[in-house]
């Protein structure tokens, strides 16, 4: 028999959006972490083969070398892989230890993202604390224990993206991706010369 879930048991998305990161103009701000700098592939500090799931996601999705394989909605609140196989051969390579999209899509769940499952998003990845331009709130994420489970979302729940867009609009990405896009290339040239060892 099925147990009786009480309103309070069932997940309900919150907008984070209009949470300011408390560090902001400290060099202890996340944010000051954008664009990373991995030319510095010795440093762990600066690598982003050892940096936290949320952080490498968040890094693999502000450069625009990606944004065919893998790229933020318009309004910023979700996440979607559009090409699993170059995920795989060009990305998954330059930040985990697994290049498997498999591998990759259980440290998703794992995350607790959840998946919208209709309409234009459908297919792509959601978290309240997963925010374009927001890297401050992944400090409050947290992976899910071993033997531990989401709780439970009614798909009534799901939230409207373009809806609380036009109310409270995320910020864009900086167009002047340079540095960053550096950063990733000379990760991949250091993974290249893995390859050829």
């Amino acid at each position: 028999m099925e147990k009786n879930h009480q309103a309070e048991d069932w997940y309900k998305y919150q907008d984070h959006s209009n949470e300011t990161d408390p560090l902001e103009g400290s060099h202890l701000s996340v944010s000051n972490i954008f664009p990373i700098d991995m030319t510095q592939v010795g440093s762990k500090q600066y690598n982003v083969r050892f940096q936290k799931f949320p952080l490498k996601l968040h890094i693999i999705l502000s450069q625009p070398q990606f944004d065919d394989i893998i790229s933020w909605m318009p309004h910023g609140r979700a996440w979607k892989v559009i090409d699993t196989t170059r995920l795989e051969k060009e990305v998954l390579p330059l930040c985990f230890e697994s290049a498997n999209y498999n591998s990759f899509n259980r440290i998703v769940n794992a995350w607790s993202f959840r998946r919208v499952s209709s309409g234009p998003d459908q297919g792509a990845y959601y978290h309240e604390m997963f925010l374009r331009g927001m890297p401050h709130l992944i400090s409050s994420m947290r992976r899910i224990p071993r033997k531990g489970k989401k709780i439970p979302m009614d798909h009534v729940d799901e939230p409207n993206f373009y809806k609380m867009s036009q109310m409270a609009p995320l910020k864009m990405m900086p167009q002047n991706q340079d540095k960053t896009e550096y950063s990733i290339s000379s990760q991949k040239k250091v993974h290249e010369r893995g390859e050829k060892k």
